[in-house]
């Protein structure tokens, strides 16, 4: 695997953050993104760490590869961000 900081006791290896190149999707990454790389079986631990620091539904790409890791980029949701998510509205003057 890549060159990294590790997270969680899931083992997930950050390899891109904001402004760096992505050696899997080969992108930019954007303002307060990452790209987390990890094993394939432990998905659901690393979706989870990733929503508890970037918010939910931050996992906007997947990859998995034949050799069973997946990566996963997740970029920062704000709190309005989620409540329009989850409401599916975009007029939330009122949330403070």
């Amino acid at each position: 695997m890549m060159g990294g900081n590790m997270v969680g006791r899931e083992g997930g290896l950050v390899v891109a953050k904001t402004g760096e190149k992505c050696p899997v999707f080969k992108d930019e990454i954007p303002h307060m993104a990452i790209t987390l790389v990890g094993r394939s079986e432990d998905y659901h631990d690393l979706e989870y760490w990733l929503e508890y620091v970037k918010g939910l539904h931050c996992i906007t790409r997947h990859f998995e590869s034949e050799d069973g890791y997946i990566a996963l980029r997740a970029e920062h949701q704000s709190a309005k961000a989620r409540l329009a998510s989850q409401t599916g509205t975009d007029q939330l003057s009122n949330f403070r």
